[in-house]
């Protein structure tokens, strides 16, 4: 006669035969041992480091409106040459404005293709770093590189050197929000970019009803460097060099008392402009050819 199995002989077949959850595994050239690596695009609901391992799997590609949702506060993303493309639509990274403490890196880079918008920031505080000097963290193809949504306090690298942008419409956008910080993005005594840059052929920093942020060191080679729009106001833009595009910096009627100083403009269809009367803009130690109006732009 056949005896049923115990109750802890079941339990023992019915570990084996689940599914195993998503657990802290270890990922290869990370420090952090509890680390979780990402092989798909997902929502991200617990606090922790998360590894995207392109050395070791294809591109992660958008199936729905987002790749990598993060909606738990101090999380770490960290990128090992991966792929995210969007095949002309999505969002490749979305911080939520839960999301806070949030950490974007790339020791050996990473691409953002083919986006509407590369990486999305909701949450203050976010720091999205460029990746290493010579792999830089490359954004190509997309309507929008980065977007700060409404958000203040928000870093976008500091070592010297920045992300490499191509093909965009606008490279970074400031959209509400203020006392952000881009850069420095390149060695600011020489002028030497590295292996980042931006290449246009959009806008490569477009500021709109946003104050007090600083731009420090970006260097723009074909496209427009930076515009600043209405409503928009004590922002900086500071030893940038903007070379080959249509215009290197604008500021739009109806911004007042931004601060445009020591950058290199050359070769631009225009170099520098400011398309409000009286002066309301602070214009100082800027190299150039052309400027609009000459009596308000130095």
């Amino acid at each position: 006669m056949n005896k049923l199995p115990s109750a802890c002989a079941l339990l023992a077949l019915l570990s084996v035969l689940s599914p195993v959850p998503a657990r802290a595994q270890g990922c290869p050239d990370s420090p952090d041992p509890n680390c979780i690596i990402i092989q798909q695009c997902q929502k991200i609901t617990k606090s922790g480091t998360y590894v995207i391992d392109g050395n070791n799997q294809g591109p992660l590609i958008l199936k729905g409106p987002e790749c990598i949702t993060v909606a738990a506060p101090n999380v770490n993303l960290t990128l090992f040459h991966p792929q995210i493309d969007g095949g002309g639509h999505g969002i490749g990274v979305h911080v939520l404005k839960s999301a806070s403490g949030f950490q974007l890196s790339g020791d050996t880079g990473g691409v953002f293709e083919n986006l509407n918008i590369g990486v999305r920031v909701d949450a203050n505080g976010a720091q999205i770093l460029p990746g290493n000097f010579d792999e830089p963290l490359t954004y190509r193809n997309n309507r929008i590189g980065i977007l700060l949504n409404r958000v203040h306090g928000v870093s976008l690298g500091n070592f010297g050197f920045g992300p490499a942008m191509s093909g965009y419409q606008i490279g970074v956008k400031i959209q509400g929000g203020g006392g952000n910080s881009l850069g420095p993005w390149m060695d600011t005594t020489f002028h030497y970019p590295g292996w980042g840059g931006m290449t246009g052929p959009g806008v490569a920093v477009d500021i709109e009803h946003s104050s007090g942020n600083t731009i420090n060191g970006l260097y723009v080679v074909g496209g427009s460097g930076v515009i600043i729009g209405r409503g928009s106001s004590n922002n900086t833009i500071d030893l940038g060099f903007l070379e080959s595009g249509g215009v290197g910096v604008e500021i739009r009627r109806g911004a007042a008392h931004n601060s445009i100083t020591n950058n290199v403009a050359m070769s631009n269809q225009m170099d520098l402009r400011d398309d409000n009367p009286k002066c309301p803009n602070t214009w100082s130690g800027n190299t150039f050819n052309t400027a609009e109006p000459s009596n308000c732009v130095h």
